[in-house]
This record gives C-alpha cells, structure tokens and sequence, in this order.
C-alpha cells in the first residue's frame, strides 16, 4: 500500500525522489521507534537480547558496522543483525569497554595488547586486529593506560 500518490503528470525523477523520500522517512520512524525495542534490550542480569540470540555480557569482545548492519563478535560466535552501532553501545553503557573508530566498539575484556603498523595504534583480539582512528588516538591511548594496558609503540 502506497502514502504517496503518483499522477501521470509527474516525471521520472520526481517519482523517484518521492519514493526516496519515503522510504527515508520510514527507515527513520523504524529505526528510531520500533528497531530498538525489537533486536536490542537489556536482561537486567548480565545478557542482552540481540535479535533472536541471548549473549553474556561477559562474552562480548567487539562490535563492528556493516552498513545497516552490525556484527557481534563473542568467544564462541558471529552475529549480525540490522541495526546501529550507536544503539548498541548504548545498551553497553555500564560495560567497560571504548569506541576506537567510528565502526568498533571493544570491550575491555578482549583486548589482548597493542601494536602500531603504519604509524597506526591497533587494538589485538582473539579474533583479529582493530584499528584506532587517529582522531581518537589520543582517547583511546588515555583510556588504555587508566586500564594498565601497555601501549607497543
């Protein structure tokens, strides 16, 4: 069922740029309204709900944007989901962990050490390496060693 009404007047462009418009206004009123409640929500123990899977908290090692899309990395699994990075790091306000790129979010309790390549930080893991932003490079540098991680220069 169609909200916007199409007249044989209409070009091909305008026809388009409606429909854009549409859809651009549904993905905000279900991004922002119905998505959240739908694959992220807390448990109040120490899980949360991330689309049809239960996770331990204690389990998480990183979040990584894929477009609409974001994938969970655990000790054991790989899970992705459409949502946004920004939701997920809010549902692991309380959880030490630190956002070194604008498309991770690293729990504390998988970061195994450092190493720089290219006059790039890089965060090692169990389940690969990831980047520091050099924008937040500073941050992150900070937030590791208040955590006594020793920075590999």
């Amino acid at each position: 069922m169609d909200i916007i009404v199409i007249y044989e007047s209409q070009t091909k462009f305008e026809v388009i740029a409606l429909r854009t418009a549409q859809l651009v206004v549904f993905e905000w009123v279900f991004h922002t309204f119905v998505f959240p409640k739908l694959v992220l929500s807390s448990n109040r123990g120490r899980a949360i709900k991330f689309g049809d899977h239960e996770i331990e908290i204690d389990d998480i090692l990183y979040f990584q944007a894929l477009e609409h899309h974001v994938k969970l990395v655990t000790r054991s699994r790989d899970i992705v989901e459409r949502s946004r990075l920004k939701h997920c790091i809010q549902l692991l306000a309380d959880v030490d962990g630190i956002q070194p790129h604008r498309s991770y979010w690293v729990a504390k309790q998988a970061i195994r050490g450092t190493k720089v390549t290219s006059n790039t930080l890089v965060l090692i893991t169990d389940k690969g390496d990831i980047p520091v932003a050099g924008t937040r490079r500073d941050e992150v540098e900070n937030w590791l060693i208040t955590h006594e991680f020793v920075i590999e220069h």
